[in-house]
């Protein structure tokens, strides 16, 4: 941040937070702008990579996503990422917008969804979400899908972990999580575009960005698992399915974190954070039957699923 050294914890004049504020307001709070905070060391230390978006795959940045000016938490929930920003303050005290003290924070399983929770819960029992938990999910195939039995099926899908963790592990079931395979996973290369300088237009030297997995592609060894924290990771599994079923997929991060099993550990009445198993139900298709997604492949066959997903 310009004037404020690196890895700074609080200012001379007792700032210890860095507050976003938007030009945005939500109908749940007509008269306070979008808002939220970081701590000052966060915004400050290098590798948390926190930015100032402008651009977008080198194009001003769409207006969805916050034209003309965001800022970028990696690892993160994204409500910290404020879009449409008006003003950058340094404070001595957190946000205390709505969406910063009470919106987004993690309640436990026993408050209940009540006329009279607004007036019985301490908001100022809980912190606000910052880093959001290790999860995954299944692209391919959807849920509901109708196969023939033992139908060979291509499953893709995406892991992310939050505060810079890496994706250690992805495991697939196809059995309703008897038993379990790890999934390959990827994430490819590819050349950075070279744009003449606007100015003298001298054109950069080639940028290549990492593969961080081997040459060939195959395998999932990692060089350096830091070069994958913020990174979604793309996973497949090509496996037999054996309908009626479940596919399960859960995702372990380079900390150990796993996803919970089931929703019932982690259900709040704000609905957030909810990253257990992502679990796709599979039908057995029947000579005829032609309602739901059916597989029109033999068995001999890889389904690979709807167009438009991310392939490797």
């Amino acid at each position: 941040m310009q004037g404020i050294p690196y890895r700074t914890l609080e200012t001379g004049e007792g700032g210890r937070y860095v507050e976003f504020i938007s030009v945005d307001y939500m109908k749940e709070t007509p008269d306070e702008p979008f808002k939220s905070s970081i701590p000052l060391i966060h915004a400050t230390t290098p590798r948390a990579d926190v930015l100032l978006a402008y651009e977008m795959n080198y194009e001003d940045i769409p207006r969805e996503h916050g034209y003309p000016l965001r800022v970028i938490i990696p690892g993160c929930i994204g409500a910290r990422s404020v879009k449409w920003l008006k003003e950058i303050k340094i404070s001595k005290d957190e946000c205390q917008g709505y969406y910063m003290q009470k919106h987004f924070k993690h309640y436990p399983p026993h408050l209940e969804l009540d006329p009279p929770w607004v007036t019985t819960v301490d908001w100022s029992s809980r912190r606000p979400l910052m880093e959001f938990p290790v999860q995954s999910a299944i692209c391919v195939p959807q849920d509901g899908i109708f196969l023939p039995k033992g139908a060979t099926v291509n499953i893709r899908g995406y892991a992310i972990a939050g505060g810079g963790r890496a994706i250690d592990r992805v495991d697939v079931s196809v059995n309703s999580g008897h038993s379990w395979k790890s999934a390959e996973r990827r994430q490819v290369s590819f050349s950075v575009p070279r744009i003449p300088c606007p100015c003298c237009g001298a054109v950069p030297h080639k940028v290549e960005i990492f593969d961080v997995f081997e040459a060939d592609g195959d395998t999932a060894q990692l060089f350096d698992p830091q070069l994958l924290k913020w990174a979604w990771v793309l996973w497949k599994c090509v496996a037999q399915v054996y309908p009626r079923t479940e596919i399960i997929v859960k995702a372990i991060d380079s900390a150990g974190n796993v996803q919970p099993h089931e929703i019932d550990q982690i259900w709040n009445f704000r609905g957030v954070n909810n990253s257990c198993w992502n679990r796709v139900k599979v039908e057995l298709s029947k000579a005829g039957e032609e309602k739901g997604n059916v597989c029109h492949c033999q068995c001999h066959k890889t389904f690979s699923g709807a167009a438009g997903v991310p392939q490797f």
